[in-house]
């Protein structure tokens, strides 16, 4: 799934209240992907699984989740 978080190769530095990390100079080159996909293996599935593309990459295992919470 994609996030709003820029890319950084670890979490050095990271916002400690959840909220995304956004502080690149070069923002737009380069997003997070986060978890696995539905042709991925198991061992993929997983948040911790990072990656990064530039925000107009394309392909059928990547999106977006969408949560509805009740309040």
């Amino acid at each position: 799934e994609w996030c709003e978080d820029d890319w950084h190769s670890n979490y050095n530095e990271a916002p400690g209240d959840g909220s995304a990390w956004i502080d690149r100079p070069d923002r737009g080159l380069s997003r997070v992907n986060r978890g696995g996909s539905w042709s991925a293996p198991t061992r993929y599935c997983r948040v911790a699984l990072r990656n990064h593309n530039a925000p107009d990459f394309r392909s059928n295992n990547i999106g977006f989740r969408l949560v509805l919470s009740r309040r």
